[in-house]
């Protein structure tokens, strides 16, 4: 029996919680919560935390927009927060811009107004903002939200791995009809195949197969949403199947926002 504790209390809730992949449920559980403590006065006058925030040109896209979005919700200091982090990146990109332009603008503006080699000076000009632009807003680290929640992920995963050493809960696992979406059925491989080789084979043949059982039967759930949506079955009642547009979306996608902008190679987990 998998004992309780700080670790599989999220794995035991996500399972018992989500619909489909337990692990996308603490992720956008999680996320939430971030999203909310980083507008909390502990966070946003960290000055440290700040700083690693203009480093990494503020957040992804979608995590400023989520960001905005928490900000305005009732209860929350009226988007004071956002402004804060907003105004240290924005302030931090006009730096960059204004130092190029007082290294070079002049001759570049000289250059745009030549006549002769008109056409070769442009393009010249032309790749130089392109390449102050780009050192301008080029992220020198990732986006610190991502990086929290990748690092959560990482240890959700390797308990929920863990947990699957124990009989009793893998058949219990099995039982729940809950699977990995594929995203989080990649990453559960690959870290299986850096760890050791004895117990790690065992679990991913177990996890490979509940994958391919997953598979079979949200195909069965579209075959039969499809189906339904015939004349001739007009009359049928509806049942799971109604839901398996949404479960198949989960299982090739995962949870919206998921790794987002994260590159799989062969060097990575």
């Amino acid at each position: 029996m998998v004992e309780k504790n700080l670790l599989t209390i999220p794995i035991l809730e996500g399972i018992e919680q989500s619909v489909g992949c337990p692990l996308c449920y603490l992720w956008l559980k999680t996320e939430k919560s971030h999203m909310e403590h980083l507008l909390t006065n502990e966070v946003v006058m960290d000055s440290e935390f700040r700083q690693k925030v203009v480093l990494a040109n503020g957040f992804c896209n979608h995590h400023m927009h989520l960001l905005y979005k928490t900000a305005y919700k009732p209860g929350v200091l009226d988007g004071l927060g956002y402004a804060l982090y907003a105004r240290d990146v924005v302030e931090s990109v006009i730096e960059q811009l204004e130092l190029f332009h007082l290294k070079g603008m002049d001759k570049l503006e000289s250059m745009a107004t030549r006549r002769i080699f008109w056409k070769r000076d442009r393009k010249h000009v032309v790749a130089q903002l392109l390449n102050i632009m780009r050192r301008a807003v080029l992220r020198k680290l990732p986006c610190p939200a991502c990086e929290h929640l990748r690092s959560l992920d990482e240890i959700h995963l390797h308990t929920l791995l863990e947990m699957m050493n124990d009989d009793d809960f893998w058949k219990d696992f099995r039982l729940s009809k809950r699977g990995l979406c594929v995203p989080h059925f990649e990453a559960a491989m690959r870290m299986l195949d850096s760890g050791k080789r004895g117990a790690s084979a065992k679990i991913a043949v177990l996890v490979f197969g509940l994958e391919i059982e997953l598979f079979q039967s949200i195909a069965h759930l579209l075959s039969e949403f499809i189906r339904k949506q015939s004349w001739d079955a007009r009359n049928e009642p509806r049942g799971t199947e109604s839901k398996a547009n949404n479960m198949s979306l989960n299982l090739l996608v995962g949870a919206q926002g998921l790794y987002m902008g994260r590159k799989y190679d062969e060097n990575q987990m």
